[in-house]
C-alpha cells in the first residue's frame, strides 16, 4: 500500500492489485488548486483514480472535487445533504414543534456540488432556490418558521490580530467583511419573501458592523472567536435579543 501526501489533508492511497478488485486508487480531500504543497494538477490527479473521499465540506478539503471527478469518470451524488434534510423534516413531522429556526453559513457556499464552470451567480441562485424549497417544506408541516442571518466573515483571524495590536487596529471595513456573504444574505431574504408566511428573522449585521466598520471588540467584549464564529462571551450579551426572537417564532 502506498500513501502520497499532496499537502494540507490531501492524500492519494494506492492499494496493490492483490485483492479481488485489482489495484484501487483513492484520493482524499482533493485540495490542489491553491495548495502550495501540491505537486500535481487536478488533471494529473484524475489519472487512474477510482474513488474520491471527502472528510468534510470546507473549501480547503473539497477543493478540486468536481473537475477531478469529471475527468476520472466518477459520479457525484449529494446524498448526505438530501438525507440530512429528510431526517430533519421527519423529526419536525414527528415532534410537532410550535416553531423551527433555520440558519446557514455562506462560508459553506463553496461546498455546493455544481458544475466546474459554475459562476458565483449560479451559486447564489442555487442557494436561493434551496432556501425557498426548505422553507416551503417546513411551513407545510405546520410550525412557525424563524431564520437567523449568519455572521460577517473577517479576512484574518481577529484573535491573532488582538494578540499583536490594539483592538482598534483590528477593525475591518464593513464592505470587506460582508463582500463574500452579503449576496447570500440577500438570497435568503428573497427566498423568505417568496415563501411568505411572516417568517421571523434575527439579523445582527448592523450590531456587528455599525456604520462603516466591523469592530472585533464591542463595549469591552471580544466579538469573534475566529473569522466567522462569535465569541461565547459576546453571544451571552445577546440573550435578550435572541429571547425576543424566539418568542416571536413561537407566538
Amino acid at each position: 500500500m502506498k500513501f502520497t501526501w499532496y499537502g494540507h489533508s490531501c492524500f492519494r492511497l494506492e492499494i496493490p492489485a492483490d485483492t479481488d478488485k485489482g489495484k484501487v486508487e483513492i484520493l482524499i480531500d482533493p485540495f490542489l488548486t491553491g495548495n502550495p504543497k501540491a505537486t500535481i494538477t487536478p488533471e494529473e490527479a484524475a489519472v487512474g483514480l477510482d474513488h474520491i473521499v471527502i472528510s468534510h465540506g470546507h473549501d480547503d478539503h473539497i477543493g478540486d472535487l468536481i473537475p477531478i471527478a469529471k475527468a476520472s469518470g466518477s459520479t457525484l451524488e449529494d446524498a448526505a445533504c438530501v438525507d440530512f434534510r429528510a431526517e430533519n423534516l421527519r423529526l419536525v413531522e414527528e415532534l410537532h414543534p410550535d416553531g423551527v429556526v433555520v440558519s446557514n453559513s455562506a462560508f459553506y457556499s463553496g461546498a455546493m456540488l455544481l458544475d466546474a464552470d459554475a459562476t458565483a451567480q449560479d451559486r447564489i441562485d442555487r442557494w436561493e432556490e434551496a432556501s425557498v424549497t426548505h422553507l416551503q417544506e417546513l411551513q407545510a408541516l405546520g410550525p412557525r418558521v424563524g431564520r437567523v442571518v449568519s455572521t460577517p466573515q473577517l479576512p484574518t483571524d481577529p484573535i491573532d490580530c488582538l494578540a499583536r495590536v490594539a483592538d482598534a487596529d483590528c477593525t475591518v471595513e464593513r464592505g470587506v467583511a460582508l463582500k463574500a456573504v452579503q449576496p447570500y444574505f440577500d438570497a435568503e431574504a428573497r427566498a423568505a419573501a417568496t415563501v411568505g408566511g411572516d417568517i421571523a428573522v434575527l439579523d445582527q449585521t448592523d450590531l456587528l458592523c455599525p456604520g462603516s466598520t466591523c469592530p472585533v471588540v464591542i463595549d469591552g467584549t471580544v466579538v469573534y472567536s475566529d473569522v466567522g464564529h462569535l465569541y461565547q462571551g459576546f453571544t451571552m450579551t445577546q440573550v435578550p435579543a435572541v429571547a425576543a426572537f424566539l418568542r416571536d417564532v413561537v407566538t
